[in-house]
């Protein structure tokens, strides 16, 4: 199974001044899912060396998810996703990537997050959406704590909140991940 990477991050808006000009509702959700499609991008839900989950069939891997392994119950959720092996099912990519991150799967939280974004394979729910992405972002994942940012940055799911906002995309920044620096820059958050 190929790495999944989104690479849909075209809509950030310097001065944030079109979402204070339209109807803040709709565009602020479709602005972040946007925004949002970056994150937990590469992903691979692997059990730190011992099981490759991209070389497993969907057989061993549905076994080990039916075993309780959340890195399985993970990347069964992500097969499930983009139909890679299966017919794409959203719901039970979401039954699955839930039991991961029930168990505290940051790769798992932060894809569960990303769903209530998007409203697929559950309806949409930036408070829920917000929840999940605030757990990985905690065990430390970048691209969780980018996300958060912009959650923050946007008040969405959150309350609307600058400095948590810098806090969480210092956070991702300092691990590497660029496009929480660009995002600082851009917005003058520096």
């Amino acid at each position: 199974m190929p790495k999944r990477k989104f690479t849909a991050c075209g809509a950030i808006i310097p001065d944030g001044s079109a979402i204070k000009q339209v109807n803040k509702s709709k565009l602020h959700v479709a602005m972040l899912a946007v925004m949002l499609l970056l994150c937990c991008g590469y992903y691979s839900c692997s059990d730190n060396g011992k099981d490759n989950p991209d070389e497993l069939t969907l057989e061993q891997l549905t076994e080990k998810a039916e075993k309780g392994k959340d890195w399985a119950q993970c990347a069964l959720g992500k097969r499930y996703f983009d139909g890679d092996g299966v017919a794409k099912d959203y719901a039970e990519a979401v039954r699955w990537l839930r039991k991961a991150a029930e168990q505290g799967h940051a790769e798992a939280e932060c894809y569960l997050g990303e769903c209530y974004v998007h409203g697929v394979g559950v309806p949409q729910d930036m408070d829920e959406a917000a929840k999940w992405i605030r757990k990985a972002a905690e065990q430390g994942e970048a691209e969780a704590q980018y996300c958060l940012g912009l959650l923050y940055y946007n008040g969405a799911g959150v309350s609307q909140n600058q400095k948590e906002a810098v806090k969480w995309l210092k956070k991702a920044a300092d691990q590497g991940y660029e496009l929480a620096t660009t995002y600082m820059e851009q917005m003058g958050l520096n």
